[in-house]
C-alpha cells in the first residue's frame, strides 16, 4: 500500500512537472510572438486559449500537491517559498482574466511572469535536491529551460527586424494601369487600392468600426472618428455623393472607382462601387466612409496616392466580426487576456515614420487618361509639400523658418483633452460636415484648430499717396513701413496703397491645403472711418452669398476644355491650372490693397484686414443641394456653410485734409528683433511674387537691424541667384556660411551658383554637404544628381537620382534625368522606364485654352501676376452696419 500510494504521489508529480514543461515553452512562444506581428494569428491566438486552460487544469493539481507538503520538511527547505511564488503568479493570471491586461493593469502581466519564472526556478531546484531518479532528472530537465528561455526569448527578440518593412515606392508603375491590382482589367482600376490576398474583401471586414468601441475599449476614440470627415467622407456626404454620381454618370463606373480607394474604400474593396449607386446608397459599405479598419491594417505601398495602400484582413478582425455570441465573446477575452496581438496587429504600420506615408495614400492625388480622358493632372498634394518642406524636417530649401518637425499625426490628431494622447476627430478645416450634421461639438473642434494662430496678417506698409485720380507710376513709389512704428497718416484726396502680409506658421504643407478647388479662402480689407463711413471695401462676402470675384484668393483657378471654370464637382475635367496662390509651409505671402481717402472722409480710418475661409463655394454647395438632379435624392436642406475668419488685424491712422502738411514717416521707431522678422516677412514675400528690385531693399533692411542672422544672408543670395546677380550672391552665401558653417540651405544654394557659373566640382562639394545634412531633401538630390550627370559622373548620378525617386516617386524632373543617366550607362530598360514614368507624370495643359480664356479675362490676368493691386468695389447702397 505505501508502495502504490507513492507510485501516485510520483505519477502526479510528474504530471505536474510535464505540465509546468509545457507551460514554460508555450509561455516562451506567446512572449516571442509578440514581437512579431505576421505571427500574430490564428496559431497564436490558439495557444493563448491553450496557456489559460492548461493554467486552469494544472492549478488545482497544483494546490493539492502543496497542501500535502505543507508540513513536510521539504517544504521548509524551498518548496513552501516556490509555492507561494508559483500560486502568486496563479493569482495575478486570474486577475488578468478577469480585470483585463490593460492600461494601468499592465504591471499584473510583468508580476505573472516573473512570478512564475521565479517559482518555478526554486521549485525545481528544491525538487531536484531532494528526489532521485526520474523525477529528479525531470525537475532538472524543467530547471534548465526555465533559467535558458527567458533569456533566450530576449536575445531573440532584441536581435529581430522590428516588424513587416512598409517597402514604400518599391517597382516603377508607368500608367496607372500598371499601379492598378490586377492591371486595366483589375476590379479596383483605375485606383491603385490593393488587397492582401489579390482579391475582393467582404465589405463587413472593412466597413467595421463599431466593434472598436466594444467592451469599453475605445469608446472615446469611437465617438471621435464617428464625429469625423473620415467617417462622413463615403455616400452620406452630400457633397461626396453628388460629385460622385455627376463622375459616374459622365466618365463611367470604371473611372468613379478612382474615387473610391479613398472616400468609400469598403464598398470599392467588396466590388460594390460596379453597382448602380440606387442599390448601395445606405448600405454600411458606402457609408462606412475611412474606417478604423482602413487605416489600421492597411500598408503603404507608394505615396504615389491614388489610394495606394493594400488592405488585409487579420484572424483576430475575422474572429472579431464572426456572428454569434460565442465568437465575439472569445474574441473579447482573448484581447481582454492578451491585448498585445491587438496592438500590433492593428498597428503594425502605423509607426512614427509612416505615419505621414500613410496619409499620402490619400491625400495626393492626380489622373490621367484612364480618368480625364487627357494628360496627366494634380488633383491634391499634401504630402510631397510637407516632405519637401522644414514642417518634415526632411527638407529645407523651400522654407524660409524651421519650427519642430511634425507628422500629419502630430498636426491633426493632437489631443484637446487633458491626458489624451490622439485625437480621432481629425480636426483640419472641414466645416460643411459638422455645419449639415448640426454637430456644434466637432464644428466647435475644427473652427478652433483653424484660429489657433497657424496663419497671421500683418498690415506692413504702406505708400506714399498720390492723387485719386492721377495715373499709376512706372516707377517704384515710396513705402513707409512698419505703419505700425512711425507716425503714419493719409490726406483727403489721396490714393495709398496698403501691403498685407500672409505668414503661415507651422502649417506643414500647402495652405489652404487640400485641392486648389473647390474652396474659398480669400482676404477682405475694409476701411472705416470715424463717422461710420465706409470707404473702401474688398472680399465681401456672407455666409448665404458668393465671395466678390476682385477679391484677393488664395487659391487657384481650374478650366476646363472649354474654357470654363472649374468650380467645384468637375475637378476631372481640368485641363489648365491658370493659377495657384497658395503658399508653401512657413512661408509668406503679400496682398495689395489701393484704398481711396475720400474728401468727405473723417478724422480717422480704420483698416482691419480679415483672412476667411469657407470649405466650399456658395455655387458647388447650391448645385449640391438644389441643382440639376438634386430633387428625389433624399438630401438633406442646404446647410449654411460657416465663413471661418482665420486671422485678423487692423490699424487705425489719422487723416489730415488733402494739401496739410504731413509728419516723417521715413524714421520708424524700431524693435530690432521683431521688427527684423517682420522685414523678412515682407521681403520674402516679395521675392516669391516677382518683386525683387523691392525684396532686396527689404533683405537689407532686415539684415541692418539683424546683421548676424545666417538665414537672411542665406534667402538675400538665393533672390540674387534668382535674377542671375550672381556677383552679389556669392559673398551673401559665404557670409552665412562663416556665421553657420553647417546651414545645409547655404550651402545648397552656393553649389548652384557655382554650378550656374560652370565650376562643377565646387558645385559637388556643396551639394554633397547639402545633402549629406539633408539626405531625404529631394530638391537637394535632385540639383545633385543634375550636375554629376554634366560631370559625366553616370553611376552615382543614377545612384543619387534613384535615392530621390525613392522618396517622390512622381517627380518627372528625377526620371527625366534617370532616363538620360541609365541610358548613358547602357541600361536600356531602366531608361525606358523611367521614360515611361517621365511622360506619365509630366503636368501638362491646353496653352491655347489658357490664352483665349485670358484674352476674354483680364482679371484672371491680372490674378495671375504676382504683385497686382486690388481696389474697392463699387460702395453705392452699401450698409455701413454690415459686418
Amino acid at each position: 500500500m505505501p508502495n502504490e500510494l507513492t507510485a501516485t504521489r510520483s505519477r502526479g508529480a510528474f504530471c505536474l512537472w510535464a505540465g509546468a514543461a509545457v507551460l514554460i515553452f508555450n509561455g516562451a512562444y506567446l512572449w516571442m510572438g509578440k514581437g512579431n506581428p505576421g505571427a500574430l494569428g490564428a496559431w497564436y491566438l490558439s495557444n493563448v486559449l491553450f496557456h489559460l486552460g492548461v493554467g486552469r487544469l494544472l492549478l488545482p493539481v497544483f494546490l493539492v500537491w502543496c497542501w500535502r507538503r505543507r508540513l513536510g520538511p521539504e517544504w521548509r527547505r524551498g518548496l513552501g517559498l516556490g509555492g507561494l511564488l508559483l500560486l502568486a503568479s496563479a493569482l495575478s493570471g486570474v486577475s488578468l482574466v478577469v480585470l483585463g491586461n490593460r492600461g494601468a493593469l499592465q504591471p499584473l502581466l510583468w508580476s505573472h511572469v516573473a512570478l512564475a519564472i521565479a517559482g518555478l526556478v526554486v521549485l525545481l531546484a528544491s525538487v531536484a535536491s531532494r528526489y532521485r531518479g526520474g523525477l529528479r532528472r525531470l525537475s532538472g530537465t524543467d530547471l534548465l529551460p526555465a533559467l535558458l528561455v527567458p533569456g533566450l526569448v530576449l536575445f531573440v527578440q532584441a536581435g529581430a527586424p522590428p516588424g513587416d518593412g512598409e517597402g514604400f515606392n518599391a517597382g516603377n508603375p508607368g500608367t496607372m494601369a500598371d499601379e492598378a491590382m490586377g492591371g486595366e482589367a483589375g476590379p479596383f482600376y483605375p485606383s491603385a487600392l490593393h488587397t492582401r490576398n489579390g482579391s475582393l474583401l467582404p465589405a463587413s471586414a472593412v466597413a467595421a468600426s463599431q466593434s472598436c468601441g466594444r467592451s469599453g475599449c475605445h469608446p472615446d476614440e469611437l465617438a471621435e472618428w464617428s464625429a469625423s470627415a473620415h467617417r462622413f467622407s463615403g455616400l452620406d456626404n452630400p457633397w461626396y455623393r453628388r460629385t460622385y454620381e455627376e463622375m459616374r454618370r459622365t466618365r463611367g463606373a470604371v473611372s468613379a472607382r478612382w474615387c473610391g480607394g479613398c472616400h468609400t474604400p469598403a464598398l470599392l474593396a467588396s466590388g460594390g462601387m460596379d453597382q448602380p449607386v440606387e442599390e448601395v446608397i445606405g448600405t454600411p459599405a458606402a457609408t462606412a466612409g475611412v474606417s478604423c479598419t482602413v487605416c489600421h491594417i492597411a500598408r503603404v505601398r507608394s505615396t504615389r496616392g491614388q489610394a495606394d495602400l493594400e488592405l488585409d484582413v487579420p484572424d483576430l478582425h475575422t474572429l472579431s466580426m464572426t456572428p454569434g455570441f460565442f465568437a465575439r465573446t472569445l474574441h473579447d477575452l482573448l484581447v481582454r487576456i492578451d491585448p498585445e496581438p491587438h496592438r500590433r496587429i492593428y498597428s503594425r504600420y502605423l509607426v512614427a515614420d509612416s505615419s505621414s506615408e500613410l496619409c499620402s495614400a490619400c491625400h495626393k492625388a492626380s489622373m490621367d487618361r484612364s480618368v480625364n480622358n487627357y494628360l496627366a493632372q494634380s488633383v491634391m498634394n499634401d504630402y510631397d509639400p510637407w516632405q519637401t518642406t522644414s514642417g518634415s524636417g526632411q527638407g529645407m530649401t523651400q522654407s524660409i523658418y524651421f519650427p519642430s518637425p511634425q507628422s500629419c499625426v502630430d498636426c491633426h490628431m493632437a489631443g484637446r483633452e487633458p491626458g489624451r494622447r490622439r485625437s480621432h476627430r481629425f480636426t483640419a478645416a472641414n466645416t460643411a460636415l459638422p455645419a449639415l450634421r448640426g454637430d456644434r461639438k466637432q464644428l466647435a473642434a475644427v473652427t478652433e484648430f483653424l484660429q489657433a494662430g497657424r496663419v497671421t496678417l500683418d498690415i506692413f506698409a504702406m505708400t506714399k499717396g498720390r492723387p485719386i485720380d492721377a495715373p499709376a507710376q512706372n516707377e517704384p513709389e515710396e513705402v513707409y513701413a512698419p505703419i505700425d512704428r512711425l507716425p503714419a497718416t493719409l490726406r483727403r484726396g489721396e490714393s495709398t496703397r496698403f501691403d498685407i502680409v500672409v505668414r503661415t506658421r507651422g502649417v506643414g504643407h500647402r495652405f489652404p491645403g487640400g485641392k486648389d478647388v473647390p474652396k474659398d479662402c480669400w482676404l477682405e480689407v475694409r476701411a472705416i472711418d470715424d463717422r461710420g463711413k465706409t470707404t473702401f471695401w474688398n472680399g465681401k462676402a456672407t455666409e448665404s452669398t458668393a465671395v466678390d470675384p476682385r477679391s484677393h484668393f488664395l487659391s487657384g483657378l481650374w478650366i476646363d476644355q472649354n474654357g470654363h471654370p472649374i468650380n467645384g464637382y468637375e475637378i476631372w475635367n481640368n485641363h489648365i491650372e491658370m493659377y495657384s496662390k497658395r503658399l508653401e509651409a512657413n512661408t509668406t505671402a503679400l496682398g495689395l490693397f489701393r484704398i481711396n481717402v475720400p474728401a468727405s472722409a473723417g478724422g480717422r480710418l480704420t483698416v482691419t484686414a480679415r483672412l476667411l475661409y469657407r470649405k466650399f463655394p456658395m455655387d458647388f454647395t447650391r448645385w449640391v443641394f438644389t441643382g440639376p438632379g438634386a430633387a428625389g435624392l433624399g438630401l438633406p436642406p442646404m446647410p449654411v456653410v460657416p465663413i471661418v475668419t482665420l486671422a485678423e488685424t487692423s490699424i487705425t491712422l489719422p487723416v489730415v485734409d488733402a494739401g496739410a502738411p504731413l509728419p516723417d514717416m521715413t524714421h520708424p521707431v524700431i524693435q530690432p528683433s521683431l521688427d527684423a522678422e517682420r522685414w523678412n516677412d515682407y521681403a520674402f514675400a516679395l521675392a516669391n511674387q516677382a518683386g525683387y528690385a523691392r525684396s532686396r531693399q527689404a533683405f537689407q533692411t532686415s539684415l541692418a537691424l539683424k546683421p548676424d542672422d545666417a538665414e537672411v544672408w542665406t534667402t538675400l543670395g538665393n533672390l540674387e541667384w534668382a535674377v542671375r546677380e550672381y556677383a552679389a550672391a556669392r559673398p551673401a552665401l559665404e557670409r552665412a556660411l562663416q556665421l553657420n558653417p553647417s546651414l545645409a540651405r547655404a550651402r545648397y544654394y552656393l553649389g548652384i551658383v557655382e554650378r550656374d557659373e560652370g565650376h562643377r566640382d565646387q558645385a559637388l562639394a556643396q551639394l554633397r554637404a547639402a545633402a549629406a545634412l539633408y539626405p531625404r531633401d529631394v530638391v537637394v538630390l535632385a540639383d545633385l544628381g543634375r550636375v554629376l550627370l554634366q560631370n559625366a559622373e553616370y553611376r552615382e548620378a543614377v545612384a543619387v537620382l534613384e535615392r530621390a525617386a525613392a522618396i517622390n516617386p512622381a517627380d518627372p524632373g528625377v526620371h527625366f534625368m534617370l532616363t538620360m543617366g541609365h541610358r548613358a550607362l547602357g541600361n536600356a530598360r531602366e531608361s525606358k522606364a523611367h521614360e515611361v514614368s517621365f511622360d506619365r507624370f509630366k503636368m501638362s495643359g491646353d496653352s491655347n485654352t489658357g490664352v483665349i480664356y485670358l484674352n476674354a479675362h483680364p482679371e484672371v490676368r491680372t490674378e495671375r501676376r504676382g504683385l497686382h493691386e486690388h481696389e474697392s468695389m463699387p460702395l453705392d447702397g452699401v450698409d455701413d452696419d454690415a459686418p
